[in-house]
């Protein structure tokens, strides 16, 4: 039995992956391949599969990520074709608030 210790890694974009990976969740390296800076992970989807290392970050870093929003004004025109402009507040996991 293998109790190695797989590197850990962080995704800090999906990029075209969005069924497989998500953004600042961490994934166990399968398999590292330096010479082609690619790494295979088995995705979201319990698939193993290789990505580009740039689509990840080393465990422990921090990516924000969004944990929720809402809308602060009220929507008066509910039309598709509606022109009216509302401001909506996002709050991201480091706790900051973005308009």
């Amino acid at each position: 039995m293998n109790n190695e210790k797989k590197e850990r890694v962080i995704c800090q974009s999906a990029g075209t992956y969005v069924n497989a990976l998500t953004r600042g969740k961490e994934y166990a390296i399968v398999v590292n391949d330096e010479v082609k800076q690619q790494i295979k992970i088995v995705g979201d989807n319990g698939r193993s599969r290789w990505f580009c290392k740039s689509l990840f970050l080393p465990a422990g870093s921090h990516v924000t990520t969004m944990v929720s929003w809402q809308y602060d004004d009220e929507i008066k025109d509910k039309s598709e074709k509606s022109l009216e402009h509302i401001e909506v507040t996002i709050t991201v996991s480091d706790g900051e608030k973005r308009w």
